[in-house]
């Protein structure tokens, strides 16, 4: 795969390219995106970031504290002193499996003494041979390899005994225990499920697993995790009989399908009620929300929470690659600038990458020859920047000014009925206070 290549921004290769310096480079799908697939997968990861966000702030407090205090919204402070919609660990980790995977990595070759400009193309066969993923022991159990699962099945969902078997494998890397392997692969199988449309009813059905042996190449679920696999959480007192939120990976798998179970269909039901069971709360809440967020999707999600969500512009990035705006916006310039507005799609610029990567240089790279046009296009980038800016109060990060709603009036001030009823206003742009 050429996006796990290193890229360089020189002929030398001496200057290593960023991951938002990378942005310019993604390209469009070969086929139109499937809307509910997507819409599955944003929330799937969407539902265990404000799982861990709710439940942030009250993380190991009693069932007694949660009794007296309910969590019925997003809140600041509490175990952590986060802002309101902040998470920790579980929304993180996630963050981290998808974007930047490489920290702990680094901790562990620099133990070992590899130089990081050669841990690309380490070619010392002994310690390949040496270095052992699997660090964990048996009786490892706890519920960490749950709460970062979800990317790991939804990068594979298209093959769902890869799906499950990687779903396993990427809990024993950390969690040696057989329970840790199992609860990973049945969850994920759950979430493949999900994604793929399966209805609600068929995933708390207690022959799920049976009618999808083949997604388990042969290999049985421990009898703890199979329990689980025939109802064992299906218990309409919840916490009264016996439902907990700990640490301990079966508990955590079995409270997070009991609020599934007792949902009615509603995110936010089922989250808060993962939530207010007490103990390891953002941890529960984070692995309900992977499937219920699968299984409802991105667009059932509370609003209001998604709003609110901590670096929730990082986490849309997927939603907004819209080249063909930038591309208009390009040629609402006049002349001589309409020419180069196939360039802006055939490198797949976004709107956050106009605003943060472009200037002269990279025009020059992508064919922009005429010098003095391009400076003029950097200068309107400027201009856009600045009108966009106003009253932007979250970040001065383009990625959150992208996801602003007065700059997208900016950077996209078309009506369109249709593709010859655009409407173009001539640059700079500006939009009312």
């Amino acid at each position: 795969k050429k996006w796990l290549d290193l890229q360089f921004h020189d002929t030398d290769r001496q200057l290593i390219k960023k991951p938002d310096e990378l942005e310019i480079q993604l390209e469009n799908p070969s086929k139109k995106i499937d809307d509910q697939l997507l819409n599955r997968v944003q929330g799937s990861f969407f539902g265990m970031t404000l799982g861990d966000a709710l439940g942030a702030h009250v993380e190991f407090r009693p069932r007694d504290y949660l009794i007296a205090n309910p969590v019925i919204d997003l809140e600041s402070g509490g175990t952590w002193g986060l802002s309101k919609g902040q998470f920790d660990t579980n929304g993180g980790t996630n963050m981290d499996t998808c974007h930047q995977p490489g920290t702990a990595l680094i901790l562990v070759v620099q133990l070992i003494n590899i130089p990081l400009d050669q841990l690309d193309f380490l070619s010392d066969q002994n310690l390949l041979e040496n270095f052992d993923t699997f660090c964990s022991n048996e009786g490892v159990a706890g519920n960490g390899a749950l709460m970062r699962l979800a990317p790991v099945p939804l990068f594979f969902q298209r093959d769902s005994k890869t799906a499950v078997e990687y779903s396993g494998i990427s809990g024993q890397i950390t969690h040696g225990d057989q329970k840790a392997y199992d609860a990973c692969r049945y969850y994920g199988a759950l979430i493949v499920a999900a994604v793929r449309g399966v209805p609600k009813f068929q995933l708390l059905s207690n022959e799920f697993y049976k009618d999808r042996m083949d997604w388990f190449n042969g290999k049985p679920l421990h009898k703890d995790i199979e329990n689980i696999a025939k109802g064992s959480y299906k218990r309409k007192n919840g916490y009264e009989d016996g439902i907990r939120g700990k640490g301990y990976i079966v508990s955590a798998l079995e409270a997070a399908l009991w609020a599934f179970w007792i949902d009615e269909d509603s995110f936010e039901k089922g989250v808060l009620a993962a939530v207010n069971l007490g103990d390891d709360t953002d941890t529960t809440a984070a692995i309900y929300g992977q499937l219920a967020g699968a299984c409802y999707g991105y667009n059932s999600l509370p609003e209001k929470w998604l709003k609110a969500v901590y670096a929730n512009c990082d986490l849309q990035r997927a939603k907004e690659w819209m080249p063909v705006d930038v591309s208009r916006w390009i040629r609402s310039l006049g002349e001589p600038f309409p020419k180069y507005a196939a360039i802006f799609i055939r490198k797949a610029v976004s709107g956050s990458s106009l605003l943060t990567v472009i200037d002269n240089k990279t025009l020059e790279s992508y064919g922009v020859e005429d010098d003095q046009d391009r400076r003029k296009i950097v200068e309107y980038i400027k201009t856009l920047k600045s009108s966009s800016t106003q009253g932007v109060t979250s970040s001065n990060s383009g990625h959150d000014i992208v996801h602003n709603e007065r700059y997208r009036n900016a950077l996209y001030p078309f009506n369109t009925t249709g593709p010859a009823d655009v409407q173009i206003q001539a640059a700079p742009l500006h939009y009312q206070s």
